[in-house]
């Protein structure tokens, strides 16, 4: 019975550790949330960003996480710490799917009609989700929190910005963010989908072009860090050919500057050479045949 009891105590200290690190880790997104950057480091110290180290657990030992100039730092050891803790808890809420075959959202029943409850699993699906961008159960959570509008748009996507900069071949946040950006420019789930009713029954779509200019940013400065970055030139295809099919005539699709940059990129090559296919195939405009009969004669 001693030797039962003490396990249990040490079960309790991990618990309470494991917690602890996550309220630090969702304290720093509390105190600068236009966090744009993190890296998983040997170590997170305060020295990594030329502060005082005073404040770690052993004269400047690891810290588990640290932040600062929006930049954010998670130690490797802590990094599993806070996803075995964060996703355990994200699969007894609400909002997780059963099974692997679930829907894409949980039925209205599932959601929750309290705010802290929801921000509780906004925090644990963040932290899981920093830790390994690829969870899917967080991404689900994260989705149904979006319908009943407890996640807003813009945050949401600056928010799948930061993790991109560090996972940038995350298939499935490459994935959530086409779905966030066909709300942004459709209001729908994705780009075959029916249209979305926010819970307060109003949809407010955001600035198309200033959607459009902020992803060519993001993919022009994931193609500089990372050669021949497939995910991203694709990503940009897509949400060309998303506007072009719904019509959205945007100022924003002049061609990537990157291309007078680094020419011989061949990822950047290919997709010059799918919309010059596009563009080969698309019918003629409805003056061009008049002015060429024109010109002929």
């Amino acid at each position: 019975k001693i030797e039962e009891g003490f396990v249990r105590v040490r079960e309790v200290a991990l618990s309470v550790a494991m917690a602890g690190l996550l309220a630090r880790l969702s304290g720093l997104f509390e105190e600068d949330p236009l966090i744009d950057e993190y890296a998983l480091v040997p170590e997170a110290t305060s020295a990594l960003f030329g502060l005082d180290c005073s404040g770690g657990g052993e004269e400047g030992g690891d810290e588990g996480c640290v932040a600062a100039g929006q930049k954010l730092a998670i130690s490797v050891e802590g990094a599993l710490v806070v996803y075995r803790h964060a996703h355990r808890k994200l699969l007894a809420t609400p909002f997780a799917a059963p099974c692997p075959s679930a829907p894409s959202r949980p039925p209205k029943a599932a959601t929750t009609a309290d705010p802290g409850a929801d921000q509780v699993v906004v925090s644990l699906s963040r932290a899981a989700l920093l830790c390994c961008a690829d969870c899917a159960s967080a991404w689900h959570c994260r989705e149904a929190l979006l319908d009943q509008g407890s996640i807003h748009l813009e945050a949401e996507l600056r928010f799948v910005a930061l993790l991109l900069r560090t996972n940038h071949k995350s298939g499935e946040t490459w994935a959530y963010r086409r779905r966030l950006l066909s709300r942004a420019l459709l209001g729908q789930a994705d780009a075959s989908g029916p249209m979305l009713v926010p819970a307060d029954g109003r949809w407010t779509p955001m600035d198309a072009e200033g959607v459009v200019c902020g992803e060519l940013a993001l993919v022009e400065e994931l193609a500089r860090k990372y050669d021949h970055h497939y995910y991203a030139w694709n990503h940009w295809a897509w949400l060309e050919h998303l506007c072009v099919e719904n019509g959205l005539a945007l100022n924003s699709f002049d061609f990537p500057r990157l291309v007078f940059v680094t020419p011989s990129h061949y990822g950047l090559f290919h997709h010059r050479l799918a919309r010059l296919g596009a563009r080969l195939r698309a019918p003629p405009a409805a003056g061009s045949s008049a002015s060429a009969a024109a010109s002929a004669s």
